[in-house]
């Protein structure tokens, strides 16, 4: 059982060192791809390249997200994979409280060969903006582990796909987060502690970042279309907030929302059993890779250092340049 791993990285410098060291502790082979990082995510990959011979920076290259870049990636390491490999949808803030090794064989069935994600997003509390503006937590900081300094999670029932065994000449619909027909459904979902929210700089670089770049992609989650970080930031005593710092257990969700039906399930194991999946792949054409490689307008770095000027009045003193400088004042 070899899991590789489809990284696609852009401006995680403040966390990514500490997810890398996560990978590299059960994946068999990293894959990534940086789209135009201007903080010092690549050489943050780079480093682990230079001691981990299974770290592998494929390519930077200043483009819009595309969840079909994983497939660009997928083809340029096609020779690296064999059938029955797992292919794993990682991202730059998300850990694994069960290794995925350890889960399939522990919550898998052996027909079962796609799995979706059983989300815990770390958030912001009020109470959290309060520490920084007390000056109890800084960007010093981060030098710890971000599960020392986010604490809190809500329950995101959104079933992300995550992971799928490979078969050769697996085809990618350019609209999909996964290729097509995936795999049988398995029924139980794999849990990630999944830290999008960091702190109030962090947030305010992704908010730009995110709104900056959603009118050029072909797809784009709910999550891309907010009005400001701050209206992510959740009250101390909401009741969908739940305590659980690392070494205390996850919340149990039973949620199986994400299967299809009965019926269709069964016919999915047959089609897979019959190897139909593969004969459709034959007849499915190729992803056009010159429609996924969009890159990114000239207008683009004069947007993003607008909108990440443009902090709350109540946070108006974080805007200061030493914290980050704006993106075209960084190589890139």
């Amino acid at each position: 059982m070899r899991f590789h791993a489809f990284l696609i990285v852009r401006d995680e410098a403040d966390v990514l060192d500490e997810v890398m060291h996560h990978l590299r502790a059960w994946a068999d082979a990293i894959y990534v791809l940086d789209t135009g990082s201007t903080d010092q995510s690549w050489e943050i990959v780079h480093k682990h390249a230079a001691i981990d011979s299974r770290v592998v920076p494929l390519e930077r290259r200043p483009v819009v997200f595309l969840d079909a870049l994983r497939a660009y990636m997928i083809e340029r390491v096609r020779d690296r994979l064999r059938p029955g490999d797992w292919i794993a949808r990682v991202d730059a803030d998300e850990f694994y409280p069960v290794p995925p090794p350890e889960f399939i064989r522990q919550c898998l069935r052996p027909h079962e060969s796609f799995i979706v994600a059983q989300m815990y997003d770390y958030v912001l509390r009020r109470a959290d903006l309060l520490a920084w503006r007390l000056g109890a937590e800084s960007l010093a900081d981060r030098a710890r582990p971000i599960a020392d300094r986010r604490r809190y999670c809500i329950i995101n029932h959104y079933p992300e796909p995550r992971f799928w065994k490979y078969r050769r000449g697996m085809r990618w619909p350019l609209g999909l987060p996964h290729p097509a027909e995936p795999g049988v459904t398995a029924q139980a979902r794999i849990p990630i502690r999944h830290y999008r929210w960091r702190d109030p700089v962090q947030a305010q670089w992704r908010f730009a970042l995110r709104r900056t770049m959603r009118p050029y992609m072909l797809r784009a989650g709910g999550h891309w279309n907010m009005r400001h970080w701050t209206h992510r930031v959740w009250n101390d005593d909401d009741p969908a907030l739940h305590l659980a710092p690392l070494g205390v257990e996850l919340p149990a969700v039973a949620d199986n929302t994400h299967l299809p039906p009965s019926r269709a399930l069964r016919r999915a194991t047959v089609r897979q059993r019959l190897g139909i999946a593969q004969i459709r792949d034959c007849l499915r054409p190729r992803l056009d890779l010159d429609k996924v490689l969009i890159l990114m307008p000239p207008e683009f770095d004069r947007d993003f250092a607008r909108r990440l000027a443009q902090w709350p009045p109540e946070w108006a003193d974080l805007a200061a340049p030493a914290h980050h400088p704006p993106p075209s004042a960084r190589p890139g």
